[in-house]
């Protein structure tokens, strides 16, 4: 009985450090191309670049499309408003970004917890399962790469209230963004 468990336990942790992963890998952007494009849309098209930020949530396009928003709502074009809207509308949703970032590492760092818990439940028993070993070292790679995704997240995010920020402002003080009223 102690065995089903601790395979089970196992397979439950790694079913969980890999679920983490395919979700992550899947909402994944590399930030040169997509700045690139994001500043592409900016100049050309800001109500797409609008659109456009909701296609990767979890990235800086969530702090991009918080700014847009609320540098709309401010209904101006003059540069020291349109400033003190989207600093703070930028700030507001790429903080979100980067929390669920860290809420998936540390998920997942609990499922590698339990992967380790089914090793030590087997070792408990005088025997050394390779299969939950190989289980551990996969998941084990699964929550590092995660952690380096959430690093790369959160400088993707500063580099972007740097890089693309400042169009946006842009985009209201030249005009560009169509505003009602």
């Amino acid at each position: 009985m102690l065995t089903i468990a601790a395979y089970g336990l196992a397979i439950a942790g790694f079913g969980g450090v890999l679920v983490m992963v395919i979700s992550a890998y899947s909402g994944q952007i590399v930030y040169e191309p997509a700045a690139a494009m994001m500043v592409h849309l900016l100049r050309t098209n800001p109500l797409l670049a609008e659109q456009h930020c909701k296609s990767k949530p979890g990235t800086f396009y969530d702090g991009i499309g918080g700014a847009i928003k609320a540098a709309a709502m401010t209904k101006t074009s003059d540069p020291a408003i349109v400033a003190q809207a989207t600093k703070p509308g930028y700030d507001g949703n790429a903080i979100g970004a980067m929390v669920k970032a860290k809420l998936v590492a540390g998920k997942a760092k609990l499922a590698l917890g339990a992967v380790a818990g089914g090793l030590a439940m087997r070792s408990a028993a005088g025997v050394t399962s390779i299969l939950i070993i190989i289980l551990l070292v996969l998941a084990a790679l699964g929550v590092l790469w995660l952690v380096l995704r959430k690093n790369g997240i959160e400088r993707s995010i500063i580099r972007a209230r740097a890089e693309v920020l400042p169009e946006v402002e842009r985009v209201f003080v030249e005009g560009r963004y169509p505003l009602a009223g």
